[in-house]
């Protein structure tokens, strides 16, 4: 960058949980979609699961950071468990099935920050479908659609 160039300093942007609906994907299974990256294939999730829930397995192109709010959850794959205040990280190509405790005495809510996407994997590990920003928020666009709530002009 030479000195005549001026720098631009973009506008932050808060994203009110409270003014982003959840959207219900599956029974179990909600979302909230609270950022998308421009071109960046980065997106951040808030998911409320209920106890009981398995996510199907899947592999992940990129780094995932993963911050529990409530709940208690974890991988099959992997003999730990996250509760409230655990972060959680995983690398790329981190392959696992989601899983949350029957006996939570709550949903597990935990904000994602996803990087590049996934692909969700049937049962011999074939690949069903890729998940990324662009999927996951039409998925949560659909669901909204489905709920009657408008998709948030925050997202838009």
């Amino acid at each position: 960058m030479s000195a005549g160039q001026i720098l631009v300093n973009p506008a932050s942007n808060v994203a009110s949980s409270e003014q982003i609906p959840w959207g219900l994907v599956w029974e179990g299974i909600e979302l909230k979609v609270l950022r998308v990256g421009e071109g960046s294939g980065t997106y951040t999730l808030m998911t409320r699961l209920a106890p009981g829930v398995v996510l199907p397995k899947h592999r992940h192109f990129g780094d995932v950071h993963g911050y529990t709010l409530t709940g208690t959850w974890g991988y099959k794959e992997y003999d730990w468990e996250a509760g409230p205040g655990d972060y959680v990280y995983e690398p790329p190509n981190s392959t696992h099935t989601l899983y949350v405790r029957e006996d939570s005495p709550e949903p597990a809510v935990i904000v994602f920050v996803i990087d590049k996407g996934m692909v969700i994997l049937g049962d011999n590990d074939e690949i069903l479908t890729i998940e990324d920003a662009w999927t996951i928020t039409e998925i949560y666009r659909n669901a909204l659609a489905h709920q009657g709530f408008p998709f948030p002009s925050i997202l838009a």
